[in-house]
């Protein structure tokens, strides 16, 4: 959270602050994001990091995909109305 000077004077107040990495592979997104988290205190949250705890190094298994051709991954399926949109 980064401070930011109120209406009230000399009140400081904390606004929350998003910092999203993107970008190629090898290009220093994890490096950029580890730095930020130390300098700003801030949550770093990583989807990778998360499987590997879970699962170790092996990925996890696939979710089956539905008879009717949906993926049952989200549990979204278009309806007939949607698809003609």
């Amino acid at each position: 959270m980064r401070p930011v000077s109120s209406t009230d004077g000399d009140v400081m107040t904390m606004r929350p602050t998003l910092f999203l990495t993107v970008g190629l592979p090898g290009t220093g997104k994890t490096s950029e994001a580890r730095r930020l988290e130390a300098d700003e205190s801030a949550l770093r949250l990583t989807k990778d990091e998360w499987v590997k705890a879970l699962y170790g190094l092996g990925n996890p298994r696939r979710p089956r995909t539905s008879s009717r051709g949906g993926s049952s991954r989200s549990g979204y399926e278009p309806s007939r109305s949607a698809s003609t949109l």
